[in-house]
């Protein structure tokens, strides 16, 4: 199916750790995750005050994004259920920044992928995005890449919620009182919160997706509604 899924396991391996690398450029370092308002409020005080947030973070992604993403990498070859899911992920996004990023990410992510992974799958995916027949999001997106990549559904979940984590400790370095040491720390503590989120996230249908953090959707809109800010989430 892909163009590079028959590769031996360390070229994959190789593949899968670029899609992971934060310095990847599809705009991760431009959200926060309502963080940035959190911290504004006086919320983050401490380096366990930020492994507190990050988790519900990553848990509110993986059971949300986490399923649209494996649901996309169960059905690469459909552009129709890539679509579906794309559709019920977005309309699951609590609040405008976060759709937008999910978007932005998702189509830079489509753009970047076109010119150094080219196949039929990639090309008829971006063009849907550019005619505005799917919005696009990130997860969707990372689903068809890691399966041409040949990745395994357990690559991906750990890559969904890596993602997550790693977007909002680095803007923690930026906001809070907190070092180096203590967000990788906290990323390499989250491990058994992902495992254990991938047994649960695993058996969910697309419309079975839910998140439920109501402090989270109320320091979205309160940055929404900011004026001095160095986040666009």
């Amino acid at each position: 199916m892909g163009a590079i899924s028959n590769e031996n396991g360390v070229a994959r391996a190789y593949h899968l750790m670029q899609l992971c690398d934060s310095a990847l450029p599809v705009g991760g370092f431009s959200f926060s995750c309502a963080l940035e308002s959190a911290a504004a409020q006086g919320l983050l005080l401490s380096a366990a005050d930020v492994e507190q947030y990050v988790g519900v973070v990553v848990e509110q992604s993986l059971l949300t994004d986490g399923v649209a993403a494996l649901h996309a990498l169960r059905h690469a070859s459909s552009i129709e259920e890539l679509c579906r899911a794309d559709r019920e992920l977005y309309v699951r996004k609590s609040s405008a920044e976060m759709r937008t990023m999910s978007c932005r990410m998702g189509r830079k992510l489509s753009e970047l992928s076109s010119e150094f992974l080219p196949c039929h799958d990639i090309d008829t995916w971006l063009a849907r995005i550019v005619e505005h027949r799917t919005v696009g999001s990130y997860a969707v997106t990372q689903g068809l890449i890691f399966s041409l990549c040949g990745a395994v559904e357990q690559d991906l979940f750990a890559a969904v919620g890596y993602g997550a984590a790693s977007m909002v400790l680095g803007a923690a370095l930026r906001v809070v009182r907190v070092t180096h040491r203590d967000t990788q720390k906290i990323l390499f503590s989250l491990a058994p919160l992902v495992s254990k989120l991938y047994e649960q996230a695993k058996a969910l249908r697309l419309e079975q997706m839910h998140s439920f953090a109501p402090q989270m959707e109320i320091l979205s809109s309160l940055h929404e509604m900011g004026v001095q800010r160095m986040f666009m989430s």
